[in-house]
């Protein structure tokens, strides 16, 4: 029998494995949605009537200021934005000038490859923006803030066959562990995640956490320009 003599299909790099990704939720979205850049929704703003803004708070889900908002702690020296999904050309000039207008940029996202997307889409306008979470911090924060007997594992929800593909190209493209921290990366790649939503669950956590947690995402240290991944 003749050996074939074919030669063997060519990996993707992973840039073009995300093109790829793009391109077959657009046509087909099924268990995932669309990481493509999208006009829609459009950009929250809230900016401090009588103060100087000391920062941005930029928050991917509406959910976590509104929270701030019912409990009354809104923060008085911060701009906030908010906007959920990739943002387009547009959006992103938007945004990047509203970082200009404070000293302090902090990125606050779910612990997921969109957001993770997102962050990094932003830091290439925003090279001092820092990734405030949800990360390592976040999470060693938020355990010790838990109720008796509630665990974080708990408040986290599996990821769909695409959002864990999305992840490995992330994962491949950037040293995530060195980002976010190794837990993270450790959660995200056994295909977990943890949104904002969860952590808005003022039954889980003590009394006085949600302000804290507030004051905390405010003392984000500067965060370094993501690696690129190392090799196994």
């Amino acid at each position: 029998m003749e050996r074939d003599q074919r030669l063997r299909k060519k990996a993707l790099s992973p840039t073009a494995e995300l093109k790829k990704l793009i391109d077959e939720l657009e046509s087909k979205p099924g268990d995932y949605e669309p990481i493509a850049p999208i006009a829609w929704p459009p950009l929250e703003v809230r900016i401090p009537e009588s103060r100087k803004p000391r920062r941005t708070l930029f928050v991917t889900k509406g959910v976590l200021y509104r929270s701030w908002a019912w409990q009354e702690i809104l923060p008085e020296d911060s701009i906030l934005l908010g906007r959920y999904g990739i943002p387009t050309a547009t959006t992103r000039k938007e945004i990047s000038a509203y970082f200009s207008r404070a000293p302090v940029a902090i990125f606050v996202g779910d612990l997921d490859p969109l957001d993770l997307h997102v962050y990094l889409t932003l830091r290439e306008d925003t090279p001092a923006l820092r990734y405030g979470g949800l990360n390592d911090a976040c999470l060693d924060f938020l355990v010790r803030n838990l109720k008796r007997g509630r665990r974080i594992e708990k408040l986290m929800l599996p990821m769909g066959p695409n959002e864990k593909r999305h992840f490995a190209i992330l994962d491949s493209m950037v040293d995530v562990a060195a980002l976010m921290g190794p837990w993270s990366r450790k959660f995200l790649r056994i295909g977990v995640k943890l949104e904002l939503e969860a952590i808005c669950n003022l039954d889980w956590f003590k009394p006085g956490y949600f302000k804290a947690f507030r004051k905390f995402l405010e003392r984000t240290k500067p965060t370094a320009a993501p690696a690129r991944a190392r090799r196994a």
